[in-house]
């Protein structure tokens, strides 16, 4: 039988942006031991050709 593979209809871009460039590394995400700061996130959204 043929297994049917889910459709791809939309691939979604994200750009995090941290203060002073410095982007938080995943012990610190996990630890939580940074200092709260502002973080921005860009997104942008395109349909999917595939």
């Amino acid at each position: 039988s043929t297994v049917a593979r889910p459709e791809i209809r939309w691939v979604l871009d994200i750009t995090i942006a941290y203060p002073q460039g410095k982007p938080i590394d995943l012990p610190t995400i996990v630890t939580g031991s940074r200092s709260p700061c502002e973080t921005v996130l860009f997104y942008r959204l395109y349909p999917s050709s595939v």
